[in-house]
């Protein structure tokens, strides 16, 4: 059974550097700032909306 820890902890090791590999590299960096932008224009959106309705 320590085998098998031994293999589990390995085998986590192993899926979050990969994670942080995905994590790190240019495209999924572009895609947060795209979703970055985009929540940006959803606020600025609403926030229009919501000041054209008071005035």
């Amino acid at each position: 059974s320590i085998r098998e820890a031994y293999l589990a902890r390995k085998l986590h090791v192993e899926m979050s550097s990969d994670l942080s590999s995905i994590m790190s590299s240019p495209m999924s960096s572009a895609m947060s700032s795209a979703m970055s932008s985009a929540i940006l224009i959803v606020m600025l959106s609403i926030i229009s909306s919501v000041m054209s309705s008071v005035l």
